[in-house]
């Protein structure tokens, strides 16, 4: 399993002996470098040509788009003038935007409207472009307009080095899927030399191990039980289609967040410290608790830059709700172009809303999730948190709202049939060697969720540390099947 292009059906992959030969060749000059500049050199070329392998056509729209947002940060940090500030702002954010649009949403629209028209009986054809989506645009746009918004807000000083804003913008670790790291943490970083450091690369070297063990162990294994029950949701029964979600909740934060796990620690064997992504989610007790834990460098994302410009939560309930809500319906369509993406925000952001009217305290990212003492009440609270993200993510993985809704019916219509009970008890004998897995995956989560990685071990015993990386480390080889799975879920974003 190595490169290739991306798309349907697609053989890209992280998780491979030839990605790790790439980084291990990366790591060996970038430690033989000598300064910070070579250093970012080193980075730039790695990264490019890591982008590269993907597709090609597309290193020029990665270098034009960064080459905008780091001259537009040049002039916001020169300018004093409020109205020419504004209007750099402003062409720094629309540019940005606007391809976004045209790459991601422009046939979306078109079609929707197409739609709206014949509905209408006026049979307008819209015109489509049929673009491919170029991998990780969503995620690099994104740190731009932060960076932009930033300097804006003299939150972060105006990079003066064109091969930072570079590498920060297309670093290799995180240009497919993030986390969509803040210039304010990664830039100051790339502006002086790194030297190794063994607590930071054992550190990184933990959280690599961590990622690949969920990525492979869990979501590539879980993805397969998946695919085959609600694949074929249409001739299944609602115990069955609910165990299939409850398997794709896993699957989908295994995935997610061991690709975060990797970035991150690759990022911390090349000497950076990015950004934490991920809090232990379904360890939440409301929806608005998930969404703080839940891929936190964008949930933080449209946090500052579209909820707080929107009003946040110095206005009244009612316009409170709105905001909420427009805020995840955008956050469900930089997800994907489809309505099946704006359900699925439209259904967290009301959520959300739920609970932020009702007043009750929402724990942090930081926070001890459960709470120091947790409680039977708690675990209650988290149990109905973790079953209204798993039926969200019904529309999540949805083609289209016919299968969603059809989902939706079966599982929520109760069943007396005894047949339907048992279906789910022949898949978990059926997963075997991942189900185990899981199990202590669970269990070692919640011992060490006050961590920011679980293997973060505080063992006294040296052997019985090395005993369970050594155990991670066989399950992870015993179940990794080259040309079987390891794209993520995340790449089509």
């Amino acid at each position: 399993m190595g490169f290739g292009s991306r798309g349907e059906g697609t053989t890209v992959s992280i998780v491979s002996v030839s990605f790790f030969l790439f980084c291990a060749s990366v790591f060996a000059v970038y430690w033989l470098a000598r300064g910070s500049r070579a250093q970012n050199w080193v980075l730039l070329v790695a990264s490019y040509g890591f982008y590269a392998l993907f597709d090609w056509r597309f290193c020029s729209l990665l270098l034009a788009v960064s080459f905008v947002g780091y001259r537009i940060g040049r002039r916001l940090g020169g300018e004093a003038e409020d109205r020419s500030r504004r209007r750099l702002l402003a062409l720094g954010i629309t540019s940005s935007l606007a391809i976004l649009g045209v790459f991601k949403y422009l046939d979306f629209f078109a079609a929707s409207a197409a739609s709206l028209a014949k509905a209408l009986g006026l049979g307008v054809l819209m015109p489509t472009l049929s673009l491919a989506l170029p991998v990780g645009i969503s995620f690099y746009l994104f740190k731009i307009i932060s960076y932009i918004i930033d300097v804006y807000r003299d939150r972060s000083a105006a990079c003066t080095a064109p091969v930072n804003f570079l590498v920060y913008v297309a670093f290799f670790p995180q240009i497919l899927s993030g986390p969509v790291d803040r210039a304010s943490n990664l830039l100051p970083q790339l502006g002086r030399e790194r030297h190794f450091e063994y607590p930071l690369a054992a550190e990184g070297t933990r959280q690599l191990l961590w990622g690949l063990f969920k990525k492979i162990a869990l979501a590539d294994a879980l993805a397969v039980v998946v695919r085959e029950i609600m694949g074929g949701w249409a001739s299944r029964q609602g115990p069955e289609l609910a165990f299939g979600m409850v398997l794709y909740s896993v699957q989908i934060y295994c995935d997610f967040s061991g690709y975060s796990d990797i970035s991150i620690g690759l990022s911390k064997l090349l000497g950076l410290r990015p950004i934490r992504n991920f809090a232990y989610p379904y360890f939440s007790q409301n929806v608005a608790e998930f969404w703080r834990r839940w891929n936190i460098s964008v949930s933080s994302w449209f946090r500052d830059y579209v909820y707080i410009p929107l009003g946040g939560s110095r206005v009244s309930h009612r316009r409170l709700a709105v905001i909420i809500l427009v805020t995840f319906l955008l956050s469900g369509l930089w997800h994907g172009a489809n309505v099946t993406y704006l359900a699925w925000g439209g259904m967290l952001g009301v959520g959300v809303a739920f609970t932020s009217l009702r007043g009750r305290p929402v724990l942090k990212a930081t926070d001890t999730p459960g709470g120091e003492r947790t409680s039977l009440r708690a675990v209650g609270r988290m149990l109905v948190t973790f079953a209204f993200i798993t039926l969200s993510w019904v529309f999540f993985q949805s083609q289209s709202m016919h299968e969603a809704l059809g989902i939706f019916s079966r599982i929520l219509t109760p069943t007396l049939d005894y047949h339907a009970w048992i279906a789910p008890l022949r898949w978990v004998f059926e997963v075997k060697i991942p189900g185990l897995a899981f199990a202590g995956f669970a269990i070692l989560e919640w011992l060490q969720r006050r961590r920011e990685c679980a293997l973060e071990i505080t063992l006294r015993s040296r052997l019985l540390r090395w005993a369970l990386y050594s155990g991670i480390v066989w399950v992870t080889l015993r179940l990794y099947s080259p040309g079987q799975g390891g794209s993520f879920i995340y790449f089509r974003y």
